[in-house]
C-alpha cells in the first residue's frame, strides 16, 4: 500500500494523505490528509512526502484548510437541485 506522509514543520510525521486530486475551480492541489490534532488548526505550514519510498519522492508545501475545501456557490446545500431537468414527471 502506498502511503504519502504529511510531515510536520521539524520533518516528523504527522500524518497520511489518503490521496490527491486537482481543484480546477480554483486551480490548487488538494491532498486529502489525517493529521495529528496539534497541527491541524487551519492555516498551519506542513510538507506532504508524495512518492513511494525506495524511488523518487518529492515534498510539496502545504497549508491546512477545513473540509470540505470548497465553499463557493455551487456546493450542494446551496443549490437549488429543484432547476435541475429531469425526465420523470
Amino acid at each position: 500500500m502506498k502511503i504519502d506522509y504529511v510531515l510536520g514543520p521539524d520533518g516528523d510525521r504527522i500524518g497520511v494523505s489518503a490521496g490527491r486530486t486537482i481543484d480546477h475551480l480554483d486551480n490548487r492541489m488538494l491532498s486529502l490528509a489525517f493529521v495529528d490534532s496539534g497541527y491541524a488548526a487551519e492555516g498551519t505550514a506542513v510538507s506532504v512526502l508524495w512518492g513511494t519510498a525506495g524511488r523518487p519522492q518529492t515534498t510539496v508545501c502545504a497549508t491546512v484548510i477545513p473540509m470540505p475545501a470548497y465553499q463557493g456557490e455551487f456546493r450542494n446545500e446551496r443549490f437549488d437541485t429543484s432547476a435541475i431537468p429531469s425526465l420523470v414527471t
